[in-house]
C-alpha cells in the first residue's frame, strides 16, 4: 500500500494546504443531506469523507485496491472519533465499467480521467454524464491535469539550463533525456508521466472543453487550480519561485440540456 500511504508525499495534490482548490466550498453549496454524491477516483478517501458529511450517500470508486483499503480505514477512523457521515459505498472498480451508477446529485472526478486512449476516455467522460440525475440540477465538479502547465515547466527547465551557461545543444540533449524520454513527454498527444509510471493524459484547455461537450456536458466554469512552488517542491515537481506557478484545470459542468 505504498502509494496510498505516501500519497501526499509523492503526488501533486489539490488537497494539500496552500492550493487554491474550489471543490470543498462548491460541494458545501451543493450539499443535499438526502442526496447522493459520487467520488470517481477517490484515492485515499480525503474528499469522500468530506462529501459524506454533506450528502446522505456517497459512492466512492477507485480501481486501486490499496486506495480503497486506505479510504475505508479513514472512514472507519472518523466514525470512531464521532464524525457524522452518511452511507459510504466503496467500490474497487474501473470507472469505465461502472455503468450502473445513476441518479447522483453531484459527481466529483479529481485527476482521475487520465486515459490516453481517446475512445476509452470518451466512454469514461460519458459515464460521468450518465451518472448524474437528469432532473435535479445535478453537477459535475472535476479537476483535470493541464498540458499547458507541463509545457511551461519544460520551458522553465530549459531557461534555467541556459542561465547556468549550457549551450543550445546541451539543452536539447538534456530536455530530450529528462522530458521527452524519461517522462514520456508528448506535446502533440498531451501525455506525460513520472519516470516509472504509465503515461497519463494531460489536457489542453480547448481540447478539454471539446471533449466534455462531446460527452454531453454544458461547461459553466473552467478555471485554474494553482499549485504554489513550495507545494511543487515538496513532491519534487519543480521549484521556480517568481515564475508563473503550475496548475490543473477545474471544471464545473452539468448534463447538456440538448441531450
Amino acid at each position: 500500500m505504498t502509494i496510498a500511504r505516501e500519497y501526499f508525499h509523492k503526488v501533486l495534490s489539490p488537497w494539500v494546504p496552500g492550493v487554491s482548490n474550489p471543490l470543498p466550498q462548491l460541494a458545501r453549496e451543493l450539499a443535499r443531506p438526502d442526496g447522493t454524491a459520487v467520488d470517481v477516483g477517490c484515492g485515499p478517501g480525503v474528499f469522500l469523507c468530506y462529501l459524506a458529511q454533506l450528502f446522505g450517500r456517497v459512492v466512492a470508486i477507485d480501481r486501486d485496491p490499496d486506495m480503497i483499503e486506505a479510504a475505508g480505514e479513514l472512514v472507519e477512523t472518523l466514525r470512531r472519533h464521532g464524525a457524522e457521515l452518511g452511507e459510504v459505498e466503496l467500490r474497487c472498480e474501473d470507472w469505465a465499467e461502472c455503468d450502473d451508477v445513476r441518479g447522483a446529485d453531484l459527481v466529483c472526478a479529481v485527476n482521475s480521467i487520465l486515459e490516453t486512449d481517446g475512445e476509452r476516455r470518451h466512454r469514461m467522460l460519458g459515464a460521468l454524464q450518465r451518472a448524474l440525475s437528469p432532473d435535479r440540477g445535478a453537477t459535475l465538479l472535476a479537476i483535470f491535469p493541464a498540458m499547458e502547465a507541463q509545457i511551461h515547466l519544460l520551458r522553465l527547465y530549459a531557461a534555467e539550463l541556459a542561465r547556468l551557461g549550457a549551450s543550445a545543444e546541451v539543452i536539447e540533449r538534456q530536455i530530450e533525456a529528462e522530458f521527452l524520454t524519461a517522462h514520456h513527454f508528448d506535446a502533440l498527444e498531451g501525455t506525460f508521466s513520472s519516470r516509472d509510471e504509465t503515461p497519463q493524459k494531460f489536457f489542453y484547455e480547448l481540447e478539454l472543453a471539446f471533449e466534455l461537450e462531446r460527452a454531453g456536458f454544458d461547461v459553466s466554469e473552467m478555471a485554474r487550480v494553482v499549485y504554489p512552488w513550495e507545494v511543487c517542491r515538496a513532491v519534487d515537481a519543480g521549484y521556480f519561485p517568481g515564475e508563473v506557478e503550475l496548475y490543473d484545470w477545474f471544471v464545473r459542468a452539468s448534463p447538456s440540456s440538448l441531450r
